[in-house]
C-alpha cells in the first residue's frame, strides 16, 4: 500500500543519513521505524489521543533549527544486520 508522509526538512535528511547507513531503503527505515515502535507503546485510555501522538511544540521546532547539525549515526554492525533483516521481512 502506498502513502505519503510529510515530514520536516531535517528529520528527512536525518532519515535519509540514517537509512544510508545502514544499508537499507527509507521507505525500509520507515516500515522498521514504525513496526518497532507500535509494538512496544500503547496509548493509554487515559490520555487524549492528540497528547500521546502530538510532535514537538513550534517554539522547540524553531530552536533546533538553530542548534547544531546533530552527528553521523553510529550503528553496530549487529544492528545493521538486524534492521536490514527487519527491512526484508517487511518487502
Amino acid at each position: 500500500m502506498a502513502a505519503t508522509l510529510r515530514l520536516p526538512d531535517d528529520l528527512l535528511a536525518r532519515s535519509n543519513d540514517y537509512a544510508k547507513a545502514l544499508g537499507i531503503s527509507l521507505n525500509a527505515l520507515v516500515a522498521v521505524s514504525l513496526t518497532e515502535y507500535l509494538r512496544t507503546r500503547t496509548i493509554s485510555p487515559k490520555l487524549p489521543l492528540k497528547v500521546v501522538l502530538s510532535g514537538p511544540s513550534p517554539s522547540s521546532a524553531k530552536a533546533s533549527k538553530h542548534s547544531a547539525a546533530p552527528a553521523s549515526p553510529k550503528v553496530s554492525r549487529a544492528e545493521r544486520r538486524r534492521l536490514q533483516r527487519e527491512a526484508k521481512k517487511g518487502r
